[in-house]
Formats: C-alpha cells, sequence, structure tokens
C-alpha cells in the first residue's frame, strides 16, 4: 500500500480504510510538526494541536476537494487550530492579568525579521540550479528522507547528499 499514491490513500480512506488514513499521517506527519513549530513552540501545546489535527481531517475527509493535495490541507487545518489556540491564549491572558504575554512569544519586530530572513532564504533557494533546488525542497521542506528524496527524483541516496550539500 506504500507505492498508493495521495489521492489514492485519500479515496481508500474514504471507503473506511483505517490503514490507509495511517500511512497518510506516516507520509506527512513531520511535514505538520514542522509547520506548527513555528507557531507553537512549546511540545505539549503543539502535540495537542497535532492530535486535533489529525481527528479534524480524518472527520472532515470527505469534504477534501482535492485529494492530492491532502498534505497542503492537512497544513492548512493545523494552522487554523494553532491560531484559534494562540487567540484564546491571548484572550485568557488579556482577561486574567494586565500583563503582556508570556515571553516565549515572539515579538513584532522578531517577526519582522524572521519573515524577512524567510523571504531571503527563498529567492537563495528560488536561484538555485533545478536538481539542488529540488533536492532541498524535498528534504528541509518537505521532510523527506534522504531515501526518500531518492526515490522520488529517481537518483542514488549519494546524488542527494550532494546536491543537498551544493544547494
Amino acid at each position: 500500500m506504500n507505492e498508493l499514491t495521495g489521492a489514492e490513500l485519500v479515496e481508500r480512506c474514504l471507503v473506511e480504510d483505517a490503514a490507509a488514513f495511517g500511512l497518510l499521517v506516516q507520509r506527512h506527519q513531520r511535514r505538520l510538526h514542522g509547520v506548527l513549530h513555528a507557531l507553537l513552540p512549546e511540545p505539549f501545546e503543539r502535540e495537542d494541536v497535532v492530535q486535533e489535527t489529525w481527528l479534524e481531517a480524518y472527520l472532515s475527509l470527505n469534504g477534501l476537494r482535492a485529494p492530492a493535495r491532502f498534505g497542503a490541507w492537512v497544513c492548512g487545518i493545523g494552522i487554523n487550530l494553532a491560531k484559534m489556540r494562540l487567540r484564546r491564549k491571548r484572550w485568557h491572558v488579556g482577561l486574567e492579568t494586565a500583563v503582556s504575554l508570556p515571553s516565549h512569544t515572539p515579538s513584532v519586530e522578531a517577526l519582522t525579521e524572521k519573515r524577512l530572513q524567510e523571504q531571503q532564504l527563498f529567492a537563495a533557494v528560488a536561484d538555485l540550479p533545478k536538481a539542488e533546488r529540488e533536492a532541498l525542497l524535498l528534504v528541509y521542506r518537505e521532510g523527506f528522507s534522504q531515501r526518500e528524496t531518492a526515490e522520488r527524483l529517481g537518483i542514488s541516496v549519494s546524488a542527494v547528499k550532494v546536491r543537498v550539500h551544493r544547494g
């Protein structure tokens, strides 16, 4: 069943194949954690949102319009749940005390600096040769292992290592 595409796994889930959903979770778990890490630095909080995300995705799967975009869809659910949690947290902090948010919440300046760095990074990655760019994005953005990246690109693991190193 590992050779099935994401869209095929979604179709199997819709006919109540629980193993197919388990494979979708395995394929996208690392990416979801990475996306949520930026919003929720506390591991226990992030893990709660990850669990909520998988439950929401499972319950809403029949509303997914583009099964091939499952990964992006589930990350979108996670981001929305994380933002709702942050809003509730800020609301409660504001009601309970008149102090500012906890120190682990990034300042506006820090967020602006981070976004600027991300823009510079995306511009630099966009300027890379296609082979290096693909390898970098699969490993660092999509969270694939070097072996998975090699399989997707049809090259050896050694070639992936070289491309990532050059990138």
